[in-house]
């Protein structure tokens, strides 16, 4: 609920605050950049250790200027994802089964980030030098991959047996799983939304940011349908990001 109503009444904000400035400057220009991803993962069996994973992020984006102050948003093509490299055990009598995970998934998203930004320059380029950085985002997901390496070590008193799973296939938009057997796609949630802080610098025309985003929004697919389901797991998406513009247009 806070996605669908705060996040949207908070962007609606800054651009109509923005649009009402009667000295505003307007320029646009293509954005690209690395995203640094991963995202805490939990089931109903544990809380999972995960790594980060490498992205990228392009688009184009608006600043709308007056003065030290500018509104920024884009629309961007941006890779997230996360990578799981954990174990747990579970016993059954005699036996021990250490389940070992090597899992990686990549979500690729169509992201609306709207950032207010304020620079630190001095009289005519008062929108250049050091900049802070702070705004929501809405995403959608377009699809994605995942590719899993797990191994089972099956201990029965001195001896152990060795199973392996291994597979990969497509991440899909979905709020639950399918109930398919021959379905073997990945589900997750396709509404993201959050929010993203920074630094950044401006010279001239270009625009470099270090910045790290956060999402809200829990992005498990659960399992079963509608009419009687239980829960999947739970993640979010955490990034660290670094981007360059460069704007053409009025300065």
């Amino acid at each position: 609920m806070f996605c669908k109503t705060a996040i949207p009444l908070t962007a609606a904000t800054l651009l109509s605050a923005t649009l009402a400035q009667a000295q505003m400057t307007v320029q646009v220009g293509p954005r690209v950049g690395l995203n640094v991803a991963t995202a805490p993962f939990k089931d109903r069996r544990q809380t999972y250790d995960t790594k980060f994973q490498s992205g990228v992020e392009a688009g184009v984006e608006v600043a709308l200027g007056f003065g030290h102050l500018s509104v920024q948003p884009a629309l961007v093509y941006s890779q997230k994802g996360f990578q799981i490299e954990d174990s747990y055990q579970i016993y059954y009598g005699r036996e021990t089964i250490t389940t070992s995970l090597k899992e990686s998934y990549r979500l690729s998203y169509l992201a609306v980030p709207i950032n207010l930004v304020y620079s630190f320059g001095q009289g005519s380029q008062s929108n250049e030098g050091l900049q802070l950085f702070a705004g929501p985002y809405v995403s959608a997901l377009m699809g994605g991959k995942y590719k899993y390496d797990n191994e089972d070590a099956i201990r029965d008193g001195s001896y152990v047996s060795i199973a392996t799973n291994k597979a990969q296939g497509k991440v899909a938009t979905g709020k639950y799983y399918s109930t398919s057997r021959t379905d073997e796609k990945f589900y997750s949630r396709g509404f993201d939304c959050g929010f993203q802080v920074g630094l950044g610098y401006r010279v001239g025309d270009a625009q470099f940011q270090l910045g790290y985003s956060r999402g809200l929004a829990n992005l498990g697919a659960d399992f079963g349908t509608s009419n009687s389901s239980s829960p999947g797991p739970i993640y979010s998406n955490r990034v660290i990001q670094a981007s360059f513009s460069y704007f053409f247009g009025d300065n």
